[in-house]
């Protein structure tokens, strides 16, 4: 999406911050605003590309495009300058602008492409020569124009305030833990822009004047590259976290087969895949999106109405004896730590023993709120969606009110075929909105054909469903119907008396399997304390006092790298981040919001922390109740470990409850 455009000529002569700002908002449908943030930095952002722009060597009509949107996900290029170099071929420079300056920022501890931005409690932020490359890498993977003209794309970072401190002082953004991002895409600052307008007259020897080379980009179908290809074929194949097994391939192949027919006839398809906890939901997806990539279609199976289709479904796989159209498919969940845990497991693994950077994964999966989806009128652009954790969805798309109502509707318009793989026992927001009745009333609505099959085996702990159907008697039968624990063959389940040990026990059982397996331990709870550290660091966020003693941990949220996989034993996950996920041993909290009274197991919402809107705010009856929503929270929580679940009740009778029942 092209929000702003004009000539090198026309930019100098017929703009300055104000008017320039004015131009974007108005582009953009808003009211001009001077008080809005963006507002003031896209005023702030004319003077300094002015002053690069201010020279003869660089011709008048080179392309200036402002907050160019990409079409995978929800970024957007700050400037965009296009023309063409000494060899008349297409060239494209990404520019990341920023006003930070030296007091501004801190390096972030152990990983040096992100810096801490801001005053009091400092928010991590991308190294802006990092995002310009990203931004190069997803148009690389992804836009056929970009591939095939080619085009040849220089990203690089202008930061015009950050003026670097005098020798011995580190200067932060060079720091050498950088060096690999700054060699891919320089950064320019207030000392040395100078060398960044040298770039541009070096690059642009001819212009871009009816803005052939932007447009062309713009107009592009998506479509992923060959690099891409092999790239996700190293990480899957031999990766023993992602194999399949029983009735997952079942699902797996009827899915697979669903998507190629949806290629070959043309027709909308939504296949709803149910399961509960450990019953690979998760894991199907991956392989399905890695596989529809890598496998793609027989040409010969591909249907003739040909323009019917977008080009980006239409990439010939070279190497093969039969040509073949790889499918693009897409990862789409709500929540971001599970994709990140996904990609860094793909990102470890190797079965060429290639290294490969996380900029290959860019644009394979996508969040529900970012993703590119469709008005119900336009054709698809994806040969497929695969949304993991289906149940999680949110129901108004706020950044897309006008074009479509919200994301169910946006994404079933956006495939040929979508796979929803979903729990309705794991809705645990009132915000939750994709419910299955709700997906199958919105594909009636559209004519979408709509298939369904069920996971029924749990493959996650060795307890098998003995554990599962346990815990679902626990939480949604009358308390006097819930029995004894059957055999759980060596599943250990365990009630904690006190708080502190419980987690001594989960970081004893990590420190175990972190030797013998990739699979970590950790401890868990249900949102009853306060986010504190958000905005004190110095004061831990959980603190339960007993019998003289204080236990006290902070929240996950912090975690440099995702909860699962990152150096996080000492903290505490929450459901936002845990859900979708697995560990070895899990240790669950569980706060007063779920008590033992009077014969019965019930919920109390007052107890859950002051900032949880989860179970405020209902806008409609589709919403599952508080009560419901904090018995799936638990369910979700208990039912995270592969070989043991460890448990402590804030409310002792249910501690005592629960021993009876073991």
């Amino acid at each position: 999406m092209i929000v702003f455009k004009s000539t090198k000529q026309k930019y100098l002569a017929e703009y300055d911050g104000w008017l320039l700002a004015d131009e974007i908002s108005k582009n953009l449908h808003r009211e001009p605003n001077p008080g809005n943030s963006e507002y003031q930095s896209w005023k702030a952002s004319f003077e300094p590309i002015a002053r690069l722009l201010k020279t003869e060597k660089i011709p008048d009509d080179v392309g200036v495009t402002i907050e160019y949107g990409l079409k995978i996900g929800n970024f957007r290029i700050d400037y965009f300058l296009t023309g063409k170099d000494a060899q008349g071929n297409a060239a494209g420079v990404i520019v990341e602008l920023k006003q930070w300056s030296l007091p501004h920022f801190h390096p972030k501890p152990g990983d040096p492409t992100l810096s801490l931005v801001g005053g009091e409690g400092y928010m991590p932020k991308v190294h802006p020569s990092y995002q310009a490359w990203s931004y190069k890498v997803m148009l690389d993977n992804y836009n056929r124009q970009v591939q095939e003209t080619p085009v040849l794309l220089h990203p690089c970072s202008y930061l015009f305030n950050y003026l670097p401190g005098p020798a011995p002082e580190p200067d932060i953004l060079r720091s050498p833990g950088n060096a690999e991002v700054l060699s891919q895409s320089p950064l320019y600052d207030r000392k040395n822009w100078e060398d960044l307008k040298s770039f541009l007259e070096r690059t642009f020897h001819q212009g871009d004047p009816s803005f052939q080379i932007i447009d062309s980009i713009d107009a592009s179908e998506i479509r992923p590259s060959k690099a891409l290809q092999n790239a996700v074929k190293d990480m899957l194949e031999g990766n023993a976290a992602f194999t399949l097994v029983d009735s997952q391939q079942v699902v797996f192949r009827h899915a697979y087969a669903l998507v190629l027919k949806g290629m070959e006839d043309g027709k909308k398809r939504a296949y709803i895949v149910h399961g509960g906890p450990g019953t690979g939901k998760s894991v199907i997806a991956i392989n399905l999106m890695s596989r529809l990539l890598i496998d793609g279609i027989p040409q010969k199976l591909f249907r003739k109405e040909v323009e019917k289709v977008p080009e980006s479904l239409q990439k010939k796989i070279p190497g093969t004896r039969e040509n073949r159209i790889a499918l693009y498919c897409p990862y789409v969940t709500k929540a971001d730590n599970p994709r990140k845990v996904y990609k860094t497991l793909l990102l470890d693994h190797s079965a060429q023993g290639k290294k490969w950077g996380s900029h290959m994964l860019e644009g394979l999966f996508i969040g529900a709120k970012k993703a590119c989806f469709r008005h119900a009128a336009e054709k698809p652009i994806y040969a497929g969606l695969i949304v993991d954790e289906s149940h999680r969805l949110n129901g108004v798309d706020r950044f897309n009110q006008k074009e479509h109502g919200n994301y169910l509707e946006g994404i079933l318009s956006s495939a040929y075929t979508t796979i929803f793989f979903i729990d309705d026992r794991q809705q645990i927001s009132i915000e939750d909105y994709g419910s299955t009745d709700t997906i199958k009333r919105l594909a009636a609505k559209h004519g979408i054909e709509v298939q369904e099959d069920v996971l029924e085996t749990e493959f996650r702990c060795v307890a098998g469903n003995a554990f599962i159907s346990w815990i679902d008697r626990l939480l949604y039968g009358p308390a006097d119907q819930v029995g004894k624990l059957p055999a759980t063959n060596g599943f250990e389940v365990k009630v904690f008396d006190d708080v502190s040990e419980i987690h001594d026990a989960i970081i004893a059982r990590d420190k175990e399997s972190s030797k013998q397996e990739s699979v970590t331990s950790r401890v868990v709870a249900g949102y009853c304390w306060n986010w504190v550290s958000d905005e004190q660091d110095e004061i831990p966020d959980i603190r339960i006092t007993e019998n003289g003693k204080t236990y006290e941990r902070y929240w996950n949220m912090k975690a440099d790298r995702p909860f699962a996989i990152g150096e996080s034993r000492d903290q505490v996950g929450c459901i936002h981040t845990c859900q979708g996920l697995e560990f070895a041993y899990v240790g669950v909290i569980i706060g007063d919001d779920l008590r033992y009274e009077d014969g019965k197991i019930i919920t109390d919402k007052t107890k859950r922390a002051k900032r949880d809107n989860t179970l405020n705010n209902r806008k409609g009856s589709e919403s599952a109740s508080p009560d419901q929503l904090i018995r799936n929270t638990y369910r979700v929580l208990l039912t995270r470990g592969q070989k043991g679940c460890y448990i402590y009740c804030t409310n002792k009778p249910l501690a005592k409850f629960l021993k009876e029942h073991l």
